[in-house]
């Protein structure tokens, strides 16, 4: 199964502005203070995710490469304004400014009316009070101090499934290919005998059950997502979560892990066929020399 870590850095703010608030969102652009130094901010997140994962990792099993780079992931949380504003006042008070935070813009006069709309085309009201807006790498939610925790769940569960389904993709593009060595070895150098089949026979049993351990896991992992109200339990947080998988396109992932890991099935099968034949002929092979021994000891004997 493939695992995620995920690393939480929190920075409050009080009494501030839209244009200062754009100043945090992109603290990864500058040096920060973390531990009495100054480092780079993405250091702050290798330093617990090399923590967390040398704590964890006599517990991994089949282990593979890590992504190094992480992805962050920005949830700006904002509370209450003054003066207080329902929410469709406040998205058209802070259009261009919203967009600029969703997109970390510092220069967000300059943005044209097109990438404002689409900065802010996936959103969701509850009530007059409140919003959450979606983007592809970060998110606003407006008012709604009652269920920010549960809003954030379901975009974190979003992400969280994007990066699974990134990393499988990942790896079966590496598993592809191996495939495509294995079947250059299968279909240009035939062997001989029964040893050079039962050698690639077995390689490739073990791959091809891998590929239907991973086809598993990803089937459990869409209906995860397809059922994602018998997590949930409440429809409002059922198209929160819709809206996130939409945004993050995670429906052209699957997609293409689907594509690949049906690609890797048909190959193996390919490779495995060829054996089959090749051994069926060392099969024939044996059974006509018994014969023949047979007989010439038949006719010895007469």
């Amino acid at each position: 199964p493939i695992g995620v870590i995920e690393i939480y850095v929190a920075v409050d703010f009080h009494n501030s502005t839209l244009e200062n608030l754009i100043k945090l969102v992109r603290l990864d652009e500058r040096p920060v203070k973390f531990q009495g130094e100054v480092v780079e901010f993405e250091t702050i997140t290798h330093h617990f995710f090399e923590e967390l994962l040398n704590l964890i990792k006599p517990a991994i099993v089949f282990p593979y490469p890590a992504f190094k780079n992480p992805e962050p992931y920005t949830l700006i949380m904002i509370t209450k304004s003054s003066p207080k504003l329902a929410a469709k006042d406040f998205l058209r008070r802070f259009r261009k400014q919203t967009a600029g935070i969703l997109r970390g813009e510092k220069e967000w006069k300059k943005l044209s009316s097109k990438e404002v709309e689409d900065a802010l085309k996936s959103y969701l009201s509850y009530s007059d009070d409140d919003v959450v807006i979606i983007d592809w790498y970060s998110s606003l939610m407006y008012g709604a101090v009652d269920y920010l925790g549960e809003l954030e769940r379901m975009i974190e569960l979003a992400k969280i499934q994007l990066l699974e389904l990134k990393t499988y993709d990942r790896l079966l593009d590496k598993r592809l290919e191996r495939a495509y060595d294995s079947l250059h070895a299968v279909f240009t150098k035939p062997g001989v005998g029964m040893l050079w089949g039962r050698r690639w026979y077995g390689r490739l049993s073990a791959a091809a059950g891998e590929l239907a351990e991973w086809r598993v896991e990803v089937t459990n992992l869409v209906e995860d997502m397809r059922n994602i109200l018998k997590f949930t339990g409440d429809w409002f947080l059922g198209k929160l979560y819709r809206l996130a998988s939409e945004r993050f396109r995670i429906q052209d992932w699957l997609a293409s892990v689907d594509k690949k890991l049906g690609q890797l099935q048909e190959l193996y099968a390919m490779a495995m066929e060829r054996i089959d034949v090749h051994r069926a002929r060392i099969l024939e092979l044996l059974i006509i020399i018994l014969i023949a021994i047979e007989v010439i000891r038949a006719l010895i004997v007469s």
